[in-house]
């Protein structure tokens, strides 16, 4: 580049537990090279972390609790599904800061709709090109995880949620066919986007290569541990791990008193998990435990001897930003319930673990692992070229796209 870039970029609210950690690496990893970069989202909760680069927040809702609360909820989202009042607002409100600035390239960073209306009305007012990076897609699962529909089993509400989808997918669509480029976190997401808009890249999550690497560090346990938010059974189903942990619990019974499965989850999932796990009388190797804050993660990995990643087959083409951790410390990964798709083939070809719907072969990769870890006080799974997953190798990939989409605007308005 000949000179430095004013880049725009939109999310969504920065919540946690990751605090949209894909976004503002990219914001970052630009501002560092120089660039001037500002971050555009919906305020939610004070952050607890300060940025090098500018963060606008926008807030979207006036009253926080009680029944006012309750009320202007149920009223913006009845405006939103029949008018899309929310993305006017935000369109309406980032059109408004902008007016005096002179961006070269908008980038929306947003797993449904968010900022996608914004990012189109800028581009078409400062005559300027706009990407579209998708960190979900609705058509992954057969329910969407945000919408929490697991819990939805009143046939009128399955239906109104998937028209609420529906409703959605067609505003996302509109917007991606005007994109410049679009952008998609694993080859399963790009060839659904391409339907849309054929100038369709990869950008894998990825890990934080300067957080993630592998470090030795022996422990007394043999730790499985999962950390994330857990979005229930029907995204996420763990019966496999506990029928597994059970099997191991009767057939080898001092393998058994090793393990310590280690949940790092909201709070509100403690229960249910620990219910399910006394059904195999497993819950006494289970330990709770709320989100951990990021800089302790690393550090967390490096003390597990399994790092489980949960699926189920309505769920097999997403890929959660933990896999990539766990590949960046060169742990292994035991993925479950998992059926083929994106989700496994990554696991496969990287030769980071296992992918699983068998409770038996879980429940040997365990007993292969804890005789590693019997041995070394560690396990430690040699990936294949885990540098193509880190961040900093998705971050140049995301350079070059919009280094060519910006010439190429340029070269087809001369």
């Amino acid at each position: 580049m000949t000179k430095p870039l004013d880049i725009l970029f939109i999310t969504d609210a920065l919540t946690e537990p990751l605090y949209g950690r894909r976004t503002r690496y990219f914001c970052d990893f630009f501002h560092r090279r120089g660039h001037n970069v500002r971050l555009i989202t919906e305020r939610y909760k004070p952050l607890p972390f300060h940025d090098g680069f500018e963060t606008i927040e926008i807030p979207y809702y006036i009253y926080t609790h009680g029944l006012p609360a309750k009320t202007e909820w149920a009223v913006k989202n009845i405006l939103s599904f029949f008018f899309d009042y929310r993305n006017r607002f935000f369109s309406r409100k980032i059109s408004e800061l902008e007016r005096t600035r002179h961006p070269d390239i908008v980038v929306v960073s947003t797993f449904y709709t968010m900022g996608l209306r914004a990012a189109a009305r800028l581009a078409r007012e400062h005559r300027i090109p706009f990407v579209v990076d998708l960190r979900d897609i609705a058509e992954q699962c057969t329910v969407n995880t945000y919408e929490r529909a697991s819990s939805a089993t009143n046939p009128l509400a399955r239906w109104m949620l998937h028209l609420y989808r529906a409703v959605n997918v067609g505003r996302r669509n509109r917007v991606l066919r005007r994109a410049d480029a679009v952008v998609g976190v694993t080859p399963w997401t790009v060839e659904v986007l391409k339907k849309y808009n054929n100038n369709t890249h990869l950008v894998y999550n990825g890990f934080d290569d300067k957080v993630f690497r592998f470090e030795a560090a022996t422990t007394g346990k043999f730790k499985i541990t999962y950390s994330g938010k857990w979005y229930g059974q029907e995204m996420q189903d763990p019966h496999l791990l506990f029928k597994a942990l059970s099997l191991l619990k009767t057939t080898q019974p001092a393998l058994y008193a090793d393990i310590e499965m280690e949940w790092y989850t909201d709070p509100a999932s403690h229960k249910p998990l620990l219910d399910m796990a006394a059904r195999y009388s497993v819950a006494g190797c289970m330990s709770m435990h709320g989100y951990l804050p990021f800089a302790e993660v690393p550090a967390m990995l490096h003390r597990s001897s399994i790092q489980l990643v949960l699926t189920a087959p309505i769920s097999a083409n997403v890929l959660p930003t933990k896999l990539f951790e766990a590949i960046g410390v060169e742990k292994p990964v035991a993925c479950v319930r998992c059926a083929p798709g994106a989700l496994a083939h990554t696991i496969h070809s990287a030769h980071a673990g296992i992918a699983t719907e068998s409770a038996g072969e879980l429940a040997q990769f365990i007993a292969d692992q804890h005789a590693i870890w019997k041995s070394h006080g560690f396990t430690h799974q040699h990936t294949d070229n885990n540098h193509y997953f880190s961040r900093s190798n998705q971050a140049l990939r995301l350079e070059n796209i919009i280094n060519e989409v910006i010439n190429n605007y340029h070269l087809s308005n001369q």
